[in-house]
């Protein structure tokens, strides 16, 4: 019961997050009507993966291929992943989904889905010494529009960075032909409440 008390505050606390700052920066009603439900229905996503998995670990590749589906990319060439098999916990699942789903429907806005040509890589990989393995991943969009670095920061891209500040260096790079976004994590940090989560 204290665990799912905790788990409980952890979710409702991140969805106060969202409503608020979806709120905040929406332009109308139906802006932040339409973003919320979006946001709220990726988490929820997230959360399913980890039920399916008794609120364990799921694999990097499930969140990946998850979030694919929900853009209605899976199996498309426009939307192209790899990389080895990387356990995570809860914590660090719930936080790369939201963050990928950010980045797609930036990207379908924006970036290169906002057109017929662009295209989305994920990749990933495991480097260093065995005992201290490091998580490189990268989201690389080419194809679409020129990118102009954005004059303010929105909610996306606050929250692409508070998500994933916490598990290693984070670099957002607004390259003229594609949006690149790369994380360096210790494998260790998105693992860190595995113990926990398998009791």
């Amino acid at each position: 019961m204290h665990e799912l008390n905790h788990r409980l505050k952890n979710t409702l606390s991140v969805i106060q997050s969202i409503v608020t700052q979806s709120l905040r920066s929406a332009s109308s009603i139906e802006d932040a009507a339409s973003t919320l439900q979006d946001r709220i229905a990726a988490y929820s996503r997230a959360h399913d993966i980890l039920m399916h998995e008794n609120w364990s670990n799921t694999d990097l590749a499930t969140v990946v291929k998850t979030t694919a589906s929900s853009l209605g990319l899976e199996g498309s060439p426009r939307f192209m992943s790899s990389g080895p098999s990387v356990e995570l916990d809860p914590q660090a699942a719930l936080a790369i989904a939201l963050v990928l789903h950010e980045l797609g429907t930036n990207a379908r806005k924006y970036g290169a889905l906002s057109n017929a040509d662009g295209i989305i890589t994920m990749r990933w990989t495991v480097v260093g010494q065995a005992s201290e393995p490091v998580v490189e991943a990268t989201w690389a969009e080419s194809g679409g529009p020129k990118v102009l670095p954005p004059t303010k920061k929105g909610f996306g891209s606050k929250l692409i960075t508070a998500s994933l500040a916490s598990f290693g260096d984070l670099s957002v790079d607004y390259v003229e032909t594609g949006l690149i976004v790369k994380l360096r994590s210790p494998l260790e940090k998105l693992q860190r409440h595995l113990e926990s989560a398998c009791r």
